[in-house]
């Protein structure tokens, strides 16, 4: 566990998280770890609302309204040592950020399909670094920050593809920032 440590000093990013509510209720080390951004800032949710209603949708966003957030680590087999991580983001301050990037439809595990903001995060990268340096191991091919607007919505129809290419110039211009005010560490459900 040292040279994880010694990792995770290495990573040392620009996360501010001391005002970061850092909540661990359902973290048991059973195995597992979820941990995730949630919770942005109300005004900024509310500009990347609009942002998205403006662009007129085929689908309904309904995770903005549910469960708006940013997953870290989803590790199935692994948990990690919380005690580092909990070192980890007291030593930063503020919180964690991301500038929206561009909308993606993604077939996803289940092949439900889904509409993906991508987002463009230092805070989320060092983030997922840090908890792979504490244990975790992630359960996908790669890290790709990202915050889901839906989920079930289907095979990528005419109507999403044509909502893709109008979508993606408006969002790209609008230079959207994000900022969330917790970081949820779990087990995986």
């Amino acid at each position: 566990m040292d040279d994880d440590i010694l990792v995770m000093e290495e990573i040392d990013s620009e996360v501010d998280s001391s005002n970061v509510d850092i909540n661990v209720d359902k973290f048991t080390s059973d195995n597992s770890t979820y941990a995730c951004m949630a919770n942005p800032r109300e005004q900024d949710l509310s500009n990347l609302r609009d942002l998205i209603d403006q662009t007129a949708p085929p689908f309904t966003p309904a995770v903005l309204d549910d469960d708006p957030h940013v997953t870290l680590v989803y590790s199935r087999e692994q948990h990690v040592d919380i005690e580092a991580i909990t070192q980890y983001l007291a030593d930063h301050t503020g919180l964690p950020t991301a500038v929206v990037d561009s909308v993606e439809y993604w077939e996803g595990h289940d092949k439900a399909g889904c509409i993906v903001l991508k987002l463009r995060s230092y805070d989320a990268d060092s983030l997922n670094r840090a908890f792979i340096a504490a244990g975790a191991k992630y359960s996908f091919d790669d890290f790709t920050a990202h915050m889901t607007l839906a989920y079930d919505i289907g095979e990528k129809t005419p109507a999403i593809w044509d909502w893709l290419e109008y979508a993606n110039p408006v969002i790209r211009t609008a230079g959207l920032n994000l900022a969330f005010n917790s970081i949820k560490i779990s087990d995986c459900k």
